[in-house]
C-alpha cells in the first residue's frame, strides 16, 4: 500500500491511496470462504459449494465491501499519522466503473480522495475599545406602559362589536363574482378570518372601518400581504389556491367581529399578573404599588439578557476580527453530496456565508476549548444538571425512581446536547467577562429591545 497527498488548492488536497492485490486479496478470499461455509446451492452438498461458484456469485460485492473497509481504515489511520484536521469528509474524487475493479483480486488499484483542510490561526481578541459594552437595564416608563398594555390585551375579554375598528379580527365570506357583483355558480368562495395581528400590512383592513355586520366589499387580495405565500399564511390557504386568485373579482361579506376590551386596570388584574393570592402580604391594591412590583418582577426576568447580549455581540466582532480561511470550493462540493435533499447553486451560494461564518465560529469554540480546560464540560455537572430537570418536573422521587430516570433520561441525545449547550454557554460567558472585563453602562429597556435596524 501507497498513500501520498498533493495539495490543489488553499487548504485543499488529494489523498491517493494505492492497493496492490496483497492489501485486500486475502481479506476478499477469507469473505469468501465463509460465505461458501453458509451457501446452500441446488447440486451442492450444505457448505461444500466451491469459492468459485461463490466468487461468481457474490464476488463483486465481497470485494467492494472489503476494498471499503481498507480504505476507510487506511485513510483514518493515515489522517491521523500526518496529523491532518479535515473539515467534513472525504469525498471521492472520480466515479470509478464496475470494469475497473477484478473480481479475482489479481489488479493494482489507485483510489483519490479530496479533502478540506482545518486551518492553522490563534485567536485574536478586541481591543479595550473595541470590546462590546456589558449592558445594565433600567426599567423605564415607557417599555412599562407597553408591557402593562400588553398584559391588558391579553388578559382582556374577548367580546363581538357591532362596527370594525382598528385592531379588530373580522370573520366572513369571500366569494368570487361577476362583474355585476354575482357569486359565480361554480367560483370561489370560503370563509376567512382578517386578523390584522398576523399581517405585515394591517392597514389593509382600513377599508373595513365603520362597516357592520353583512357589509359586503370588493377585497383586493393581494392588498392583504406582499406575496401569495404571505396571503395564504393569513387565510389558511395553500400559496397556489391563492395565486389562482389573482385575477379574479372577490366580495368580502362580514358575518362577526371580534374585538379584544382590555383588561380593567384594578387589585384583580394587578394580582392576576403578579401571581399573588389573595390575603397575602404581596397583594396590591393601588396602580402604584403594581407598577412598581411588576418592575421588579420584568427587572429580574431579564436578568440574563445583558449576557447574552453581550455573548451575541462578541461574536460578531470575533468573526470580524478573525477572517479564518476555509477551502471554500471543497466546502460547496461536500455540502452538496451530502445534503439529504437536493441543493441549487443558487441557493448554495445564497446560504453558504452564513454557514462558512458557522463553521468559523465552530472552529474558534474547538480553540478555546483546547486552550482553555475549564471550558470542558464535566460529566457530573451534566448530570447534576440533568437531575436537577427531573426534580422540578417529578419532585417526589425517592432515590431509585430518580436513579432509573437519571439513567434513562442520560440516553436521551436531545436533551443531553440542550444541557451540555447551556451548561457550556454559561462557561464560556463567564471566561469572557473575567477576560475581557467589558465596561457596563446604563440602558433603558426601551432603547435595549428597540429592533438592531433602527
Amino acid at each position: 500500500m501507497n498513500i501520498t497527498r498533493e495539495q490543489t488548492d488553499t487548504l485543499q488536497e488529494d489523498i491517493t491511496i494505492r492497493l496492490s492485490p496483497e492489501d485486500y486479496k486475502e481479506q476478499v478470499n477469507q469473505e469468501l470462504k465463509k460465505q461458501a461455509r453458509k451457501a446452500s446451492l441446488p447440486g451442492f452438498r450444505p457448505g461444500k459449494v466451491p469459492i468459485s461458484v461463490v466468487r461468481r456469485m457474490v464476488g463483486m460485492s465481497v470485494l467492494m465491501e472489503e476494498l471499503n473497509k481498507t480504505i476507510n481504515k487506511s485513510l483514518s489511520d493515515y489522517l491521523k499519522e500526518e496529523n491532518l484536521q479535515i473539515l467534513g469528509d472525504p469525498l471521492p474524487k472520480d466515479q470509478l466503473p464496475d470494469d475497473y475493479f477484478d473480481v479475482n483480486c489479481n489488479k493494482e488499484l489507485e483510489f483519490t480522495f479530496e479533502v478540506g483542510l482545518a486551518p492553522e490561526f490563534e485567536v485574536k481578541w478586541p481591543e479595550a475599545e473595541e470590546t462590546p459594552p456589558l449592558y445594565e437595564i433600567e426599567i423605564d416608563e415607557e417599555f412599562l406602559d407597553k408591557q402593562i398594555e400588553s398584559l391588558r390585551e391579553r388578559m382582556g375579554e374577548n367580546i363581538q362589536a357591532e362596527k370594525v375598528e382598528k385592531g379588530d379580527i373580522i370573520y366572513g365570506k369571500l366569494v368570487e363574482v361577476d362583474e355585476n357583483g354575482e357569486a359565480l355558480e361554480e367560483g370561489f368562495e370560503k370563509m376567512v378570518a382578517l386578523n390584522p395581528a398576523r399581517m405585515k400590512q394591517p392597514d389593509a383592513l382600513d377599508v373595513f372601518l365603520g362597516q357592520e355586520v353583512d357589509a359586503t366589499t370588493e377585497l383586493d387580495l393581494f392588498s392583504l400581504g406582499e406575496n401569495a405565500g404571505e396571503i395564504a399564511d393569513l387565510l389558511y390557504m395553500e400559496a397556489e389556491e391563492v395565486e389562482a386568485l389573482r385575477d379574479k373579482r372577490l366580495q368580502f361579506t362580514i358575518r362577526r367581529i371580534n374585538r379584544m376590551k382590555p383588561a380593567e386596570m384594578g387589585p384583580d388584574f394587578f394580582n392576576k399578573v403578579l401571581e399573588n393570592e389573595e390575603g397575602s402580604e404581596n397583594w396590591v391594591e393601588t396602580e402604584e404599588a403594581f407598577r412598581q412590583a411588576l418592575r421588579e418582577k420584568i427587572q429580574e426576568g431579564l436578568a440574563s439578557e445583558p449576557t447574552r447580549r453581550f455573548s451575541h455581540e462578541l461574536r460578531e466582532k470575533l468573526l470580524e476580527l478573525n477572517p479564518i480561511p476555509l477551502p471554500t470550493s471543497f466546502l460547496k462540493k461536500w455540502i452538496k453530496q451530502s445534503s439529504k435533499e437536493e441543493i441549487s447553486d443558487e441557493k448554495l451560494e445564497e446560504e453558504f456565508d452564513e454557514y462558512a461564518n458557522q463553521l468559523r465560529w465552530s472552529l474558534i469554540l474547538q480553540k478555546l476549548e483546547e486552550q482553555h480546560p475549564q471550558l470542558e464540560v464535566d460529566e457530573l455537572d451534566l448530570e447534576e444538571s440533568m437531575r436537577e430537570i427531573l426534580r422540578k418536573s417529578i419532585p417526589d422521587m425517592d432515590e431509585e425512581m430518580e436513579k432509573a430516570y437519571l439513567a434513562h433520561s442520560l440516553q436521551n441525545e436531545q436533551m443531553v446536547r440542550m444541557q451540555y449547550d447551556k451548561i457550556f454557554e454559561k462557561q464560556l460567558s463567564d471566561f469572557w467577562l473575567e477576560k475581557l472585563q467589558p465596561e457596563k453602562q446604563t440602558i433603558s429597556a426601551t432603547e435595549f429591545f428597540k429592533p438592531q435596524d433602527e
